[in-house]
Order: C-alpha cells, then sequence, then structure tokens
C-alpha cells in the first residue's frame, strides 16, 4: 500500500513539479487544470459506462458501446485540452 501511495504522489506531483519548474520555468496551474479535467471526464465515462451497459446484451453490441465511448472520451478531450488537440495535429502532420 505504501508503495502504490509513493509512486502516486510522485508520478502526479513531484515530477510535474519538477519538470515545470526548472525545465519549462512555468507554474503548475495549466496541468493541473488539464489534469483535473482529464481525470474528470475519465471517471464521467466511467459512471456512464457503468450504468447504462446493462442496455447493451451480446459481445458485439458491447464493443461497439465501448467503441462510441472511446470516441466521446477522445471528442471531448480534443474540445477541452488545448495540449491534447496540438499534439494529434502534430502526429496527424508527420
Amino acid at each position: 500500500m505504501g508503495t502504490i501511495a509513493s509512486n502516486l504522489l510522485i508520478n502526479i506531483w513531484w515530477e510535474p513539479l519538477i519538470v515545470f519548474r526548472s525545465g519549462l520555468h512555468s507554474k503548475m496551474g495549466e496541468y493541473w487544470k488539464a489534469f483535473m479535467t482529464v481525470n474528470g471526464l475519465f471517471v464521467l465515462c466511467l459512471i456512464i459506462i457503468h450504468f447504462t451497459k446493462g442496455y447493451f446484451m451480446g459481445l458485439v453490441p458491447l464493443i461497439g458501446y465501448y467503441l462510441a465511448f472511446s470516441v466521446l472520451f477522445n471528442l471531448l478531450m480534443f474540445n477541452y485540452i488545448p495540449s491534447f488537440k496540438k499534439l494529434v495535429f502534430k502526429v496527424i502532420r508527420r
């Protein structure tokens, strides 16, 4: 339990702090805003999936349902996270 807690603390707080202060010379406000938005969207999608997946019986409809939610999640990230939009355009240009 301690290992999991320390890894989460280091990966969520300490490493971004070092990168933003030392490498990027900026504040962590944008990181926390993007972090909370992405995780909030993810949790919201998981809650919706949990309560609505019972309506889709069978493997093929369930696969389609999960694919639709994957597309929805990525579209939400594309609209609400500016750095994600930049990353998508950078990958497409290659």
